[in-house]
């Protein structure tokens, strides 16, 4: 330690090069950092719904769709509604990430001319749209395949599903394919009555990163504008400002490179790494200069007075740094990858914040102040009494235990009544339309979420036994029945159903699957080679036969419903004697908040176990180690607290976030007890070691905190839901842990150190 903060003190300018050539060596790696915001960064390569979607896409193509919504007040079967719809859906077929665009006009029609099979669009492009047509393509739209799929029934409203292409295992690039669709629409407006709009898991997926960038456009800068205002009341200094935000940014810097060279994406949730290093970095910053201008005194030289004050910090900043480092790498254990790529990052930047506070704050700060007077460097004091406070705080201990133990048994209850629970389009506002415009589809038409569904019949070309067939279509039909949010169910059945009608002279009543295998066989053999060019049933039964697809279109769920509902489909699916597996990106994303709870109790518990052995190790006291995890629990029951009063659900985000919230607490509370054992260890006894240690290290804790949680506070003006609950989480959070740090924690120091004096 010695060596090190001589080295420092004595060689600034030599230190500031080394910590300024480390950031030169970071560019590379934050050069080339990789973005993806795709489904597949949440899921561990080697976890079963991933290999299972895999193995879908692979064996049936994509199931990913956006949706264009075309409406006319005046009725969609009109020839320039007709021909609009026509056009947009040719058009976005051949787009660079469309493998396919349906619509009504795209969708082919089987029909029989002369005991001949016609398969063909039921608009072609060469078609003229004339009255002759219109009516016909309205009789049709009737049909039990075309209506809830591609038109609602009022039939003012009309679906285009534009299927996006992608590769199994690559990334699905929904803002490029969103893009792309708004340029087509813009280069091709709709006539006049026409109103277009857009929807789909791209759009939700696309809209999902620009919320949350278009807050951080705003409340980024804010927060930084409240904390530079916070930081110069405290210090009166512009230097202290411009120093201590350019240490948060090379702290940044550094950390995001190392999302270039370990190969880790930068997500949802490692985009927001920054802003918890920046608070991390920021109580760095802050004990160090804190500490300067205490030890400040006239004709002391700058670099004594900093070696003072690293040497007084150097423990405890190690210390917080270790617990918060392995505090995060516990992320790592969690089932959800993009938690552990978030563990990795945030435990790496926690060591660079301390590197960077050491290196080139301290350093710079030395060369800043060198030839200035150092009796007047005076921060903001608090007007306290600290003795009269220690006092009141020994003589009513015991109010003190009694309100912290109600508080955190009420805050355990009202934790334990969360609900487990994620709906993505209520994290958006109304500015993005995402929610009004799936509403509106849903209400319209129907659902356009598909639930992928694959049923194995375990031999080839089982797919065509008529058993098999009526079993399908007979779980089709229970599906629709029992559960009102899955409004349309696709699958083979529906062609052998129509082939066996139309060449029946086209008789309802044979609307049916036939009796036969072989007549199954003849059906899929005929429909094939009467296909056009180009199309297949490789989207509906994989090439062996063995296997079918079977989607289920569904409205709009939160995680819950939907997990509840795919549960009783695989017990429906049974009750078939049907081999069924689900898949999908719906399913894929609904399915992770179901692991929210088991990651984040192995995580809090792995980094509570960890903080008590660091503890314990540096302190030199396993009481201390473990008495030390109440004030740093106390904060993250209270984030269950805040949570349940205010209606919110326990998801990945306000899961992280109390994680966070745990590893900056931890920062006060290490400082309360080292530095409380250090003054003990000089000699002083338990109140006045209370009374030294709040003269010395509360005011840098107070001020810490609140200039973190109100510059936190600015995030619940977001208009994106997990950016408001970082606000109000960080900001009482942190609150809760000041209180318990200022109130409960001393309290219990003294009572087990008293003893000691007599």
């Amino acid at each position: 330690m010695n060596k090190l903060i001589n080295f420092i003190c004595l060689k600034p300018k030599l230190t500031v090069l080394i910590s300024l050539f480390c950031v030169l060596l970071s560019i590379p790696g934050l050069m080339s950092a990789k973005t993806n915001f795709s489904y597949r960064v949440w899921f561990q390569e080697d976890d079963p719904l991933l290999h299972q979607i895999d193995l879908f896409e692979k064996e049936f193509g994509s199931s990913e769709s956006t949706v264009i919504v075309v409406t006319n007040e005046d009725g969609i079967f009109n020839k320039e509604t007709l021909e609009y719809i026509r056009t947009l859906t040719l058009k976005a077929g051949l787009l660079p990430h469309s493998a396919k665009a349906e619509s009504l006009t795209s969708h082919n029609w089987v029909d029989s001319t002369d005991d001949e099979i016609n398969i063909s669009p039921m608009l072609d492009i060469d078609v003229e749209v004339n009255a002759q047509t219109i009516a016909q393509l309205k009789e049709r739209a009737n049909d039990q395949d075309i209506m809830m799929r591609f038109i609602g029934p009022t039939k003012k409203v009309a679906l285009i599903y534009v299927k996006v292409r992608a590769l199994p295992g690559e990334e699905i690039h929904s803002k490029q394919t969103v893009g792309e669709l708004n340029g087509l629409l813009e280069s091709n407006p709709p006539p006049k009555g026409i109103t277009i709009k857009l929807t789909g898991n791209s759009v939700i997926t696309s809209v999902f990163k620009d919320s949350a960038v278009d807050d951080l456009k705003v409340l980024f800068p804010l927060l930084l504008a409240i904390m530079i205002c916070f930081i110069f009341f405290q210090f009166r200094s512009i230097k202290i400002v411009a120093l201590s935000m350019f240490t948060i940014i090379l702290t940044i810097i550094t950390m995001m490179s190392f999302c270039g060279y370990l190969e880790i994406p930068i997500h949802n949730l490692t985009a927001i790494a920054p802003e918890f290093i920046m608070a991390i970095g920021l109580a760095d910053a802050i004990h160090i200069v804190s500490t300067f201008y205490l030890f400040n005194k006239a004709g002391i030289k700058s670099d004594v007075t900093m070696s003072k004050a690293l040497k007084k910090n150097f423990l405890p900043t190690i210390i917080t740094t270790l617990t918060t480092m392995f505090g995060f790498f516990s992320f790592m254990s969690a089932d959800i990858k993009n938690i552990n790529d978030l563990g990795a990052i945030a435990g790496i930047g926690t060591v660079v914040a301390w590197f960077y506070t050491y290196l080139f704050l301290a350093p710079m700060i030395i060369l800043f102040f060198k030839n200035q007077k150092n009796s007047k460097l005076k921060e903001v004091s608090f007007p306290i009494d600290y003795k009269k406070f220690v006092n009141h705080l020994i003589t009513y201990k015991h109010v003190v235990y009694f309100s912290f133990a109600v508080f955190s048994i009420f805050s355990v209850y009202m934790a334990t009544q969360l609900d487990v629970n994620s709906d993505p389009l209520k994290y958006f506002s109304e500015k993005y339309h995402v929610a009004s415009d799936l509403e509106y589809v849903e209400n319209n038409v129907g659902g356009i979420f598909s639930l992928e569904m694959t049923v194995d019949t375990g031999v080839e070309n089982g797919v065509k036994n008529h058993e098999f067939l009526k079993r399908i279509d007979a779980f089709s039909e229970k599906l629709r029945s029992e559960f009102p949010d899955i409004t349309k169910t696709v699958s083979v059945v529906d062609i052998v159903k129509r082939m066996n009608q139309v060449l029946h002279a086209n008789k309802l009543e044979y609307r049916k699957l036939p009796d036969t295998n072989e007549e199954i066989s003849q059906y899929l053999f005929l429909y094939n080679l009467s296909i056009p060019e180009g199309e297949s049933l490789n989207d509906k039964l994989n090439i062996e036969g063995s296997k079918l697809r079977l989607s289920a279109l569904m409205k709009n769920q939160d995680s819950k419903s939907t997990m509840k509902m795919i549960r009783e489909i695989n017990v429906l699916a049974k009750d078939f004697d049907l081999n069924l597996a689900v898949t999908g990106k719906r399913y894929l994303w609904q399915s992770i908040n179901e692991k929210v709870v088991h990651s984040f109790i192995i995580s809090l518990s792995m980094a509570l176990v960890i903080i008590s052995v660091i503890l314990s190790i540096f302190l030199k006291s396993i009481t201390i180690g473990i008495v030390g995890l109440i004030p740093n629990l106390i904060p993250v029951l209270a984030t269950g607290l805040i949570l349940k009063l205010t209606g919110r659900p326990l998801d990945i985000g306000s899961a992280v976030i109390a994680s966070i919230v745990l590893g900056i607490a931890v920062d006060d509370s290490i400082h309360i007890a080292s530095n409380f054992l250090r003054i003990r260890g000089e000699g002083k006894n338990a109140k006045d070691s209370l009374i030294e240690l709040f003269e010395k290290t509360a005011p840098s804790l107070i001020i810490t905190t609140l200039i973190l949680s109100v510059s936190f506070s600015s995030f619940i003006l977001a208009g994106f839901v997990p950016n408001q609950n970082l606000g109000l989480l960080m900001s009482l959070g942190l609150m809760v842990a000041l209180l318990t740090d200022l109130f409960l924690f001393p309290v219990i120091l003294y009572d087990l150190t008293k003893n000691k004096d007599k």
